[in-house]
């Protein structure tokens, strides 16, 4: 798509797929598996495997102008886009800069309640590879509060620790959409489950925040260790969540009817993730998971061979 966009800046005409769908996304197979999917919800018809290369290249096409459209309605990505008494944005604009120092200065200076404001910022992070465009990625902060945004995306754990040893009621806090504008009714431990790395930082929020965060559940009927099998490639993060919260979060289902082994074949890139689930002396049920069905009558395989990347 970038690709396409910069071309169109340039005048020039998009770039045409050598030999159609197939050969087009061979360097990306979830390209594929995506783009036939929009081909059949555009056109109503299945293409075939050697689809007309001018009509996929409409369909990129179109995908392109919908992305740039969204970015070009969609405020700035800048501080100067966001409210002073939003710590929440401002933190996140920090710490995706990589300047931890202004990060840090902005959970000092904040008073507890701005550290517990939800953010009114409704910009979306940046689309990946897994999202056809930005309107489909998740809000960076809307309706999160600043400690939700550092759990999630700082990696520094002795500023994590700081902040909530200072405010831990905040650890009890929900919050957050989903990209349907959803209450998504987030504890911080679900951020931290989801998307950060280092189980040090998830270990400090069980400490001072205790294990029955692990019990909670989400809009969706997630727990955390949920969110982290459909996101974490860290096993030790997970390890830590089954050591905290007991093997009984592996038969867990969501409001789908998926279990963890299912979330991580939909989303989760990490092969040592699936294997944990599965096969490690922890793995409650072991092989037999993979014969479970959701509530749409999907096995793990379906939506590993259909979603993930």
């Amino acid at each position: 798509l970038e690709l396409i966009q910069a071309r169109r800046r340039a005048g020039a005409s998009p770039p045409r797929p050598p030999q159609g769908l197939l050969e087009y996304s061979a360097a990306a197979k979830w390209s594929a598996r995506r783009y036939r999917r929009r081909y059949i919800s555009l056109a109503g018809t299945t293409p075939s495997p050697q689809v007309d290369s001018a009509s996929l290249c409409l369909l990129l096409d179109s995908e392109a102008s919908e992305a740039s459209a969204m970015a070009a309605s969609a405020p700035p990505d800048g501080s100067d886009t966001v409210g002073e008494a939003d710590v929440a944005a401002q933190l996140y604009l920090a710490l995706r800069a990589g300047d931890l120092a202004a990060a840090t200065r902005c959970v000092t200076e904040a008073s507890d309640a701005d550290l517990l404001q939800p953010s009114t910022w409704k910009q979306r992070q940046p689309a990946t590879c897994l999202q056809a465009s930005s309107r489909h990625a998740p809000y960076a902060t809307w309706d999160l509060s600043a400690v939700h945004v550092l759990v999630r995306d700082c990696h520094e754990t002795a500023l994590v620790r700081r902040v909530i040893v200072r405010v831990p009621h905040a650890l009890g806090a929900r919050g957050g959409h989903f990209k349907e504008g959803t209450e998504a009714q987030w504890l911080p431990i679900h951020m931290a489950a989801s998307y950060n790395h280092r189980v040090d930082v998830v270990r400090s929020l069980l400490e001072v925040g205790g294990a029955e965060q692990l019990q909670v559940k989400d809009c969706a009927g997630l727990l955390p260790f949920h969110q982290a099998a459909s996101y974490n490639g860290n096993v030790e993060v997970l390890l830590l969540l089954l050591e905290v919260g007991g093997d009984e979060q592996l038969q867990a289902k969501d409001s789908e009817g998926n279990l963890p082994v299912h979330r991580a074949a939909f989303s989760n890139n990490s092969v040592e993730v699936m294997r944990l689930l599965l096969l490690s002396r922890l793995a409650v049920g072991g092989p037999k998971q993979l014969q479970v069905k959701n509530s749409r009558g999907d096995l793990p395989i379906h939506l590993a061979s259909r979603d993930n990347s």
